[in-house]
């Protein structure tokens, strides 16, 4: 059986910057995603994240609400 795939919305410029990956990291990245979106975990991902990486996850996470407060 065939879960159901969850919707993807693409913030700010994350899909420019995986845009700027090589055909490979693309690839990879996308299949992630397509995980993800089925409920199941990715394959390569880490409990301990980068202050870096949590500001711009805060950042996309800013811009979403912002948008969902404007509807």
């Amino acid at each position: 059986m065939k879960k159901q795939s969850k919707q993807l919305r693409w913030l700010g410029d994350s899909l420019d910057a995986v845009m700027g990956f090589s055909d490979e990291a693309k690839r990879s990245v996308g299949h992630q995603l397509s995980m993800v979106q089925v409920g199941l975990d990715p394959l390569d991902w880490k409990p301990k994240t980068r202050k870096k990486d949590i500001d711009l996850a805060a950042g996309r996470y800013k811009a979403l609400m912002k948008e969902r407060n404007k509807k």
